[in-house]
């Protein structure tokens, strides 16, 4: 990336999360009561916001620093965590193992596009997140070796990251359901 194209994404975003005033990714537990402590009203409007990264195309980078600003906070981490689950299951539902949901797919591999064009446009602090959703987008599509890359890379870049170990023990165990420990 050129740097000028890095320097109008840091624009973008220091607008955004001025204007948002988010504090940054948080405690795996406290990101789950907050999605579930929002109103029916803010969560609506932070899915509706979140939309954008499931839609395929390009992205502004006015779109890319208003995801980043909202996936930068715990609700908007688990909003998206919730999304990609849903489309996962939706797509991948065994009542229709021989054809697979393609709008379902579809909103996966636009996931897992966006977040790794987002990815290295981030801050070094926020990209070790950010690598690991984008494993998760890649797992939930079923692309386990290319998803295992991505989160060996988040855990090379911090391992310490809440983020990061929910989506390593995710990939690694092969299970979804670890993801629900504790989170509700």
């Amino acid at each position: 990336m050129r740097p000028t194209e890095r320097d109008a994404f840091a624009g973008a975003l220091e607008r955004e999360r001025a204007k948002r005033a988010h504090p940054s990714f948080g405690d795996t537990l406290k990101a789950a009561a907050d999605w579930h402590a929002l109103g029916d009203r803010q969560a609506a409007r932070l899915r509706d916001r979140l939309e954008v990264l499931f839609s395929p195309g390009k992205r502004t980078l006015e779109e890319c620093a208003s995801l980043v600003s909202d996936l930068t906070t715990d609700a908007g981490w688990t909003c998206c965590f919730d999304s990609l689950a849903t489309a996962a299951s939706t797509a991948h539902d065994p009542a229709a193992a021989r054809d697979p949901d393609r709008a379902a797919l579809s909103r996966l591999v636009a996931a897992s596009d966006t977040l790794a064009f987002i990815a290295p446009l981030v801050s070094r602090s926020e990209r070790a997140a950010f690598t690991a959703l984008c494993a998760l987008a890649w797992w939930f599509r079923g692309l386990e070796s290319v998803a295992t890359a991505h989160v060996a890379e988040a855990l090379r870049l911090d391992s310490a990251d809440a983020v990061v170990q929910l989506a390593g023990e995710v990939i690694h165990s092969g299970s979804f359901t670890l993801t629900t420990r504790g989170l509700d």
